[in-house]
């Protein structure tokens, strides 16, 4: 949807986390004059026949899907969005289009709108922006700057992340803004310190995307059947999330046999044997807010003797890192072995025997992102979400099992978002056994 504000999440929700932004750039970034500078993901497709995947900091501080745009934050309060300046012809071709009325401004929730630049035939936008494109924003940088005050952007030192967005501030410096580079400072561990503590309203864009994402998993199991085909099911799952009106937090992973043990397999075509595992690595997200979920059904609807064994160190691996988790816990810091999930996670199936086949980390933050922002050196805190995904793979035997569940972090310890979709042995054998 256009505006995440129509669900769960509301306007004045995205209000209070701009406000919120420029407080921390004054106070715990010490910069006393500037203005905040957030970037859109671009549309460099000329007929926009593809949906943007927007960048997530730009949707978490406005809930707009718009390609090519830039949010302006002043310390003193205004907030203004550029936007492309689209001709009445290219309004024929996608519904991305705005305007610089009043009443588009209060619709989106920012004081005013305004064209990037003075051309009006923009039908596709990339970070090599001519001065036609970006004429008016070039200008108003150009004042901040000379005037001695610092534009506040995410622009990390690290060589990932943000790279269309350095990608367009290095261009601008090179051809347009006269000493930008000196001027900016990098936010970006700021916007991962307020989006890991997620919101109420985020909250419940999650547990919207995890009833669905039960539904297709669901749908999924009951559509295994010796024969068929991983991109059947695959065609299942996609098949709900958009009859749901969602869209994928990532390509599904469907992964049969020994696809199992491809870790990030995603051909999901080949056939269903009797006898395998499928290990289905699947998720959706309500407006960014996104599910991650693996279950590993058996193909014929019943676990061998040596599948369910091994399928029962990895539950009751799951079940004992989610009875441990609370505030203070790390999810992967081994400095602090006592209090690491992963460091704990791996030991506990040492002592089962097949750590040496737990060939990845226990878990991740989830969010706005599948893998989403975070420090991992830091611990847990309330509000995080982040996901517990023990697995076996072995190859040998071409099995390959996961559980993968998401997990809210509470006062006392963590609250499992996907709790309602089954993962005990004979709760999945009924579940794939159920046929539609």
């Amino acid at each position: 949807m256009l505006f995440a504000y129509e669900s769960s999440i509301h306007l004045q929700e995205y209000k209070e986390r701009r406000a919120g932004l420029c407080r921390k750039v004054q106070q715990e970034g010490d910069v006393k004059s500037g203005v905040i500078v957030l970037i859109a993901n671009f549309d460099d497709d000329v007929d926009s026949r593809y949906p943007i995947v927007q960048e997530r900091n730009f949707y978490y501080y406005t809930g707009v899907e718009l390609p090519g745009a830039v949010l302006v934050l002043e310390f003193n309060g205004k907030t203004t969005l550029y936007i492309q300046n689209n001709s009445s012809v290219y309004q024929h071709f996608t519904e991305h289009c705005f305007d610089t009325s009043k009443a588009c401004a209060e619709r989106v929730g920012v004081d005013e709108v305004k064209y990037l630049g003075q051309d009006t035939d923009t039908r596709c936008m990339s970070p090599f922006v001519t001065v036609g494109e970006y004429g008016n924003l070039i200008a108003f940088l150009q004042v901040q700057i000379n005037q001695g005050k610092k534009i506040v952007t995410g622009y990390p030192l690290k060589k990932t992340g943000y790279v269309l967005q350095k990608c367009l501030l290095n261009h601008l410096s090179k051809n347009f803004v006269s000493n930008l580079d000196q001027a900016i400072v990098d936010c970006s561990d700021m916007i991962i310190g307020m989006r890991l503590c997620k919101t109420e309203g985020e909250i419940q864009c999650m547990r919207h995307a995890h009833e669905i994402s039960e539904q297709a998993h669901r749908a999924l199991a009951q559509a295994i059947v010796p024969g068929k085909n991983e991109g059947d099911l695959d065609g299942v799952f996609r098949t709900v999330c958009k009859i749901a009106g969602t869209e994928l937090s990532y390509p599904p992973i469907i992964a049969s046999g020994k696809n199992g043990t491809i870790l990030h397999y995603n051909s999901n075509d080949q056939p269903l044997v009797s006898g395998d595992l499928i290990v289905v690595d699947a998720g959706l997200h309500v407006d960014y807010g996104c599910t991650d979920i693996t279950r590993t059904y058996p193909v014929s609807g019943k676990f061998t003797t040596r599948q369910k064994e091994l399928y029962q160190y990895v539950l009751d691996c799951q079940t004992y890192i989610a009875s441990i988790a609370k505030p203070g816990m790390y999810i992967k810091n081994p400095k602090y072995p006592e209090k690491c999930l992963n460091t704990l996670a791996h030991k506990f199936l040492d002592e089962c025997g097949v750590d040496q086949y737990f060939s990845h980390s226990l878990g991740h933050y989830l969010g706005t992102d599948v893998h989403d922002v975070g420090d991992y050196s830091q611990p847990l805190v309330v509000g995080n979400v982040f996901t517990i995904e023990p697995g076996v793979y072995i190859a040998a035997e071409s099995v390959g099992i996961r559980i993968e569940d998401n997990y809210l972090v509470t006062e006392d310890g963590v609250t499992c978002l996907s709790e309602s979709l089954p993962k005990s042995i004979e709760a999945i054998e009924e579940m794939v056994s159920v046929k539609v």
